[in-house]
């Protein structure tokens, strides 16, 4: 017997290895989907996973099991199935923003010449998305093979406030549901064949096991105690036989409780798990509320501090994923005021970089270790100038380069960098980071620092544009 994945998808091979399939086979269904004219979401995928399972099912042996399924997502009377272009998908994924809808998958399972069909629903909350956020997900490429444009399981999981019901039915296959209507793949399973079998024939077993150790029971009292050659012989035939008898007895009652009590505490265990995740939820709703409110704390002692800037605060929405700069996407643009080359800072006034790109809704940030970035700069403790630059070597290291120093300039492993204002692109004194090392060139003729910046770029989830500020000359 092999089992046969009717479906190309990596996410739902992965899924069923997660069941204990290693060795499956996997035979795609290649035929056009034809979802049934005027039927409503669940008896639509039912209808798609069986039209999978039967085609695929017609090339398989008899005592294969083949396993089919199909996602869709329901929202406002619509079905939203993978997207043809980016426009559609940034059209379903601006109607799910915000709202509640629903995944449905059909199950198909054709084993011992039968064919099983179920649906599962989930519902997924969707939070708020800016057309910013909506356009950078799409340039990843992610939306363009999944249902409603979107994978829970991957960068579209920033969109899901909340999920109720299982999570493995959004990415493509219900594993709770599929492990029911699988019950060969094991015996001790509380819906398995064992179980059904103890259901129809349970009372009877229990009745013969019952009657042969009275009978015996009766063959010992009729003796009286008194044995002959014979009944010595008898015995040492029965002992062997009532030591099985009773390790059937006790094998009988402890499988048939274990069976009927896994049910319950099956039960017991999900609603656990329920728990647990409100308890996981609400427990990352509470530390996202104090990084909030220290973040909030720490804008409000730089704006006292700065009165002069004008800033605007941003969410980091994606990070670029080439490897030849240092850059990120944030949730506000044109539209909010921001400007090209506004500098970029956090919540304690630290240098994040810079705006090189900008749209309406959105801007990118180029960060202060980007290859094409430079910041004129002075060293806290000296006061002596340079530049902050970025070179390709030290972004892959998170580092930046403290060059173009003043002739008989002195710097110190643990010397502050800071913005020295000049040119008027960037506020004086905002903190750049610190020298960790210090390295010549020009065989040893020229000194330079190497700047760790003090900004933790891993962590960023919200920035804040400076639009404007007092130039000091």
């Amino acid at each position: 017997m092999a089992v046969i994945l009717a479906s190309a998808s990596p996410r739902r091979r992965e899924l069923m290895e997660m069941l204990g399939v290693k060795d499956m086979k996997i035979i795609p269904a290649k035929g056009e989907e034809h979802p049934p004219a005027g039927a409503g979401p669940a008896e639509t995928v039912k209808a798609l996973a069986l039209a999978k399972c039967e085609e695929v099912r017609a090339h398989c042996a008899a005592d294969d099991v083949c396993v089919a399924a199909d996602t869709i997502v329901w929202f406002d009377g619509h079905i939203y199935g993978k997207p043809h272009s980016k426009e559609e998908a940034a059209g379903m994924l601006s109607r799910l923003r915000g709202n509640t809808h629903e995944v449905y998958t059909g199950v198909a399972v054709a084993a011992h010449g039968r064919v099983h069909v179920e649906a599962e629903m989930t519902r997924v909350h969707f939070r708020e998305i800016t057309d910013a956020e909506i356009d950078a997900y799409i340039a990843t490429g992610e939306p363009m093979d999944k249902a409603g444009a979107y994978g829970a399981q991957g960068r579209g999981a920033v969109f899901v406030r909340g999920i109720d019901g299982d999570f493995f039915n959004v990415m493509g296959l219900p594993l709770c549901r599929l492990d029911s209507m699988l019950p060969e793949w094991s015996l001790l399973r509380s819906d398995g064949p064992l179980k059904e079998y103890l259901r129809k024939n349970g009372i009877r077993i229990g009745i013969i096991v019952a009657a042969v150790a009275v009978i015996i029971g009766f063959g010992a009292a009729a003796r009286g105690g008194e044995i002959g050659f014979l009944q010595n012989a008898t015995g040492v035939l029965e002992a062997p036989i009532k030591k099985v008898l009773s390790s059937t007895v006790n094998w009988f009652d402890t499988i048939y409780g274990y069976l009927y009590k896994y049910d319950a505490l099956q039960a017991e265990n999900e609603s656990l798990r329920s728990q647990l995740a409100d308890a996981q939820q609400s427990a990352r709703d509470g530390i996202a509320a104090s990084e909030e409110n220290t973040r909030l704390r720490q804008l409000l002692e730089l704006r006292e501090k700065h009165t002069d800037y004008e800033m605007e605060s941003c969410k980091v929405v994606l990070w670029s994923s080439s490897n030849w700069s240092s850059s990120f996407t944030i949730s506000k643009g044109r539209s909010s005021g921001i400007e090209l080359n506004d500098p970029v800072v956090t919540e304690y006034g630290v240098l994040v970089g810079q705006i090189t790109e900008l749209g309406e809704t959105w801007a990118t940030v180029s960060t202060i270790i980007d290859v094409d970035m430079s910041v004129g700069a002075y060293v806290g403790s000296s006061g002596s100038s340079g530049m902050s630059v970025g070179e390709f070597d030290l972004m892959k290291k998170k580092q930046a380069k403290l060059t173009y120093l003043a002739e008989g300039a002195q710097i110190f492993v643990g010397d502050e960098v800071l913005t020295s204002g000049s040119g008027g692109a960037f506020p004086a004194g905002l903190l750049i980071g610190t020298i960790s090392n210090i390295q010549t060139e020009a065989g040893g003729q020229i000194e330079y620092g190497i700047i760790k910046p003090e900004c933790s770029f891993d962590t960023l989830v919200q920035v804040f544009v400076i639009k404007s500020f007092e130039v000091v000359e």
